[in-house]
């Protein structure tokens, strides 16, 4: 299995771990399973499915007031089909 397919974006243990990578360079030791492939391109593949997961998250999130009065979450008037 390749670190794409295994890395789950909705798990706060993966984003935490990818946090930690970001921060260090390192992977938390012991987090990856000692089989895992690593493609090459690995890192624009986890991104994506973190900026997938996120668009998400925001696209279905209940709209609530910001300090300047407007509305965040919600289809901002995009039409987004349904």
């Amino acid at each position: 299995m390749t670190i794409v397919d295994w890395f789950d974006p909705n798990s706060t243990e993966h984003v935490k771990a990818y946090h930690f990578l970001e921060t260090t360079g390192f992977w938390p030791e012991g987090f990856l399973p000692k089989d895992i492939e690593i493609p090459s391109t690995w890192h624009f593949s986890i991104l994506g499915k973190m900026a997938k997961c996120w668009m998400s998250h925001v696209l279905t999130e209940q709209p609530r007031v910001l300090a300047n009065g407007l509305e965040s979450g919600g289809d901002r008037g995009y039409n987004l089909g349904s």
